[in-house]
Order: C-alpha cells, then sequence, then structure tokens
C-alpha cells in the first residue's frame, strides 16, 4: 500500500506499507518484530530503507517507496523487458547477492 509519511521536520516523504495479513497476526507478530529488528540495522544502498513500523492495526513496516515497484513485477512485465538491459540485471544480481550476504551475517551473528 503506498502512504505518505509526515516527518518531524514537516517534509513528506512517499512510502510503502508493507502490511502483516491481519489473520497472521497472532501467529506471526514476533517474527515479524524480530525481523523489522534486524532489518533496522541494515545500512545499505542495496536494501530498501525501512523507516520504521506500525503496530496498530494494521501492523505493517514503513518502507521507502521504490517508483518502478515492486522487482518481480518489474521483470514479468512483457513492456519492460526491451527497456532492461543486461548490464542492468548484471548489476541488480551484484546488489541482490551483496544485501543477502550482508543480512546472513547480521542475521548469524550472536
Amino acid at each position: 500500500m503506498k502512504a505518505e509519511l509526515s516527518q518531524p521536520s514537516g517534509k513528506k516523504v512517499e512510502v510503502t506499507l508493507k502490511i502483516l495479513k491481519h489473520s497472521e497476526v497472532e501467529l506471526r507478530l514476533a517474527d515479524f518484530v524480530k525481523l523489522a529488528d534486524l532489518w533496522a540495522k541494515l545500512d545499505l544502498s542495496e536494501i530498501v530503507r525501512m523507516h520504521g513500523i506500525t503496530l496498530n492495526q494494521p501492523i505493517s513496516l514503513v518502507l521507502e517507496s521504490i517508483r518502478v515497484g515492486p522487482f518481480d513485477e518489474l521483470l514479468r512485465n512483457p513492456k519492460h523487458r526491451k527497456d532492461i538491459k543486461l548490464l542492468d540485471l548484471v548489476e541488480t544480481a551484484y546488489s541482490l547477492a551483496k544485501a543477502l550476504h550482508y543480512f546472513c551475517l547480521l542475521y548469524t551473528s550472536p
């Protein structure tokens, strides 16, 4: 869900809310909070920045907005295929690998 975040400075930032399904709140809330805690510690340009979380209904992650939308939808959309260059895909694969490596290091550290 798209939203607008009002910052203390008065600036408004376009954000995306990733909402935890209402049916999964009780089952997955602990995992959700643990993931949000890990995400808050990440500081990589390859990872979408988390601005915060909402703990009132709906429970959600507040993430920076990506103009092109979800990555998987971008790749599946036939009208974008001709616009995506091989170099872009290679750089994206490198960024994903770097982000996963960093996340794994953070997740497995004591």
